[in-house]
């Protein structure tokens, strides 16, 4: 008796341990107490106790102009959201943040209440996260540094102990990096206001793992350079690229018209699938390179000069840049009479460009198709480099987690000096609205750090 009762008690506490543990993992990065939180722009840390202390002026110009911002959280489900408030004093624990130089600074907060459904909410400046320790400046530079700047964890931890206080352990910088990658970019760059062009380029990149055949794909528009999707992905096979596109779909308010991609065949069946009526157009520059790389092979055994090799190639570049439609192309095709073109290394390529003309021009025949995939390549060498540092990565959901915090970063982070949009970033590119405030402040306004469920 005594032995079944205990296996009964063993069994009773295994199933109370497991099910604590998954309530842990199921708990959102951000509990529902966000929601009652909503951010106003102020960025001087200075003259915001005065501020906040004038009752008049402060409901003049933040109370009043709250439906201005994109608050949608908290409220009653029987609430008629006609913006109407009215302040009810302080709460009654300021926040304490810690700020640049370590030192910690009491914020008064103010709280208001919805006229229609009677909720109470607090009113925090943009220069404050929602439920974190530090200021949002120091994660800002955080997880840029991380992302962007190819900082490793041990220097950031450095870096902290000089610029603040530091941190009690790594993990606070993993929860950092978590908060910048939970939103999708399509998911944050829709809930900031901004609507896509309808044209995008596609690539996908081969992560080298051991003993392991791992992708990246992601799709970038190149108008204004914003990241709209990435994903970590096991196969580049037509299933699971639709399933990644799929996610992006769910998450985008816009119609997607055309595409730039390479001539990978996984990856034009699946964006065929899942987009209807889509323009596709392949990249010029893949082409050119596979051409290139055959005209090598041909010299190492034809012995030709390479004289002869320049001018082979540039025949081939201008037909294949001069040429307006399909049937253009072709025509020009025929009329590379030489002999080298009769070759077969060189008569593969020139069968490959007739076969899929109508891809290779359609960027003269819609404005939005560009002709090469640079910007998507370029962020994904981006990728690769960051990945080459960590060199462990398999974890699916921290990698993924650690690219969607990467596209997020690069889309609000304006460019460096010398850079062809210096000073601007992909979203200002995009005419997003930024209030003036730094960028991570920007992601804050637009409620990127409030999570939901159907957000990741």
């Amino acid at each position: 008796m005594i032995s079944v009762e205990l296996e009964k008690w063993l069994y009773k506490v295994f199933e109370q341990h497991w099910s604590i543990l998954n309530e842990i993992r199921d708990r959102l990065p951000v509990s529902s107490r966000g929601e009652k939180s909503y951010i106003f722009p102020w960025t001087d840390r200075l003259t915001y106790p005065d501020f906040v202390n004038d009752r008049k002026r402060f409901k003049a110009e933040v109370v009043e102009r709250l439906f201005e911002y994109s608050h949608a959280t908290g409220h009653k489900s029987s609430c008629k959201r006609s913006g109407k408030y009215k302040m009810i004093g302080f709460r009654g624990t300021p926040r304490k943040p810690v700020t640049v130089g370590g030192k910690q600074e009491i914020i008064p907060i103010r709280m208001v209440q919805c006229i229609d459904c009677g909720e109470k909410f607090s009113l925090l400046p943009s220069f404050l996260p929602r439920e974190k320790h530090f200021s949002i400046d120091i994660i800002g530079i955080v997880v840029q540094g991380i992302m962007l700047f190819s900082q490793s964890i041990n220097a950031v931890l450095e870096n902290l102990k000089i610029s603040c206080q530091g941190v009690k352990s790594r993990q606070t910088i993993f929860n950092w990096l978590r908060w910048m990658g939970t939103l999708h970019p399509a998911a944050a760059l829709v809930r900031a206001g901004v609507t896509g062009s309808g044209y995008l380029q596609e690539d996908e990149g081969f992560e080298k793992e051991p003993g392991l055949r791992t992708y990246t794909v992601a799709m970038v528009d190149p108008r204004n350079l914003l990241v709209w999707h990435i994903d970590y992905i096991d196969h580049v096979d037509e299933a699971t690229l639709c399933q990644s596109f799929e996610k992006f779909v769910e998450r985008i308010n816009f119609k997607i018209i055309g595409v730039t991609k390479d001539k990978w065949k996984a990856s034009t069946d699946a964006l065929k699938t899942v987009f209807h009526r889509l323009w596709i157009g392949f990249c010029h520059r893949h082409c050119l390179t596979k051409f290139h790389d055959a005209l090598s092979k041909y010299q190492k055994e034809t012995k030709c000069s390479s004289e002869e090799v320049s001018r082979l190639y540039g025949k081939f570049k201008k037909v294949l840049e001069t040429s307006a439609s399909q049937v253009i192309l072709e025509v020009k095709l025929r009329s590379l009479n030489d002999n080298a073109f009769r070759h077969p290394l060189l008569q593969q390529r020139l069968n490959e460009l007739k076969e899929n003309a109508v891809h290779y021009v359609t960027n003269k025949i819609r404005n939005g198709i560009t002709k090469t995939t640079s910007i998507v390549d370029n962020f994904l060498k981006i990728v690769k480099r960051k990945l080459r540092q960590v060199e462990s990565f398999r974890d699916k959901e921290s990698a993924g987690i650690l690219f969607r915090g990467m596209a997020n970063v690069r889309n609000f982070v304006p460019f460096l000096s010398g850079a062809k949009n210096a000073h601007k970033s992909p979203f200002m590119l995009a005419q997003g609205e930024t209030y003036d405030l730094p960028w991570i402040q920007v992601m804050n306004m637009h409620n990127f750090f409030l999570f939901t469920p159907n957000a990741f």
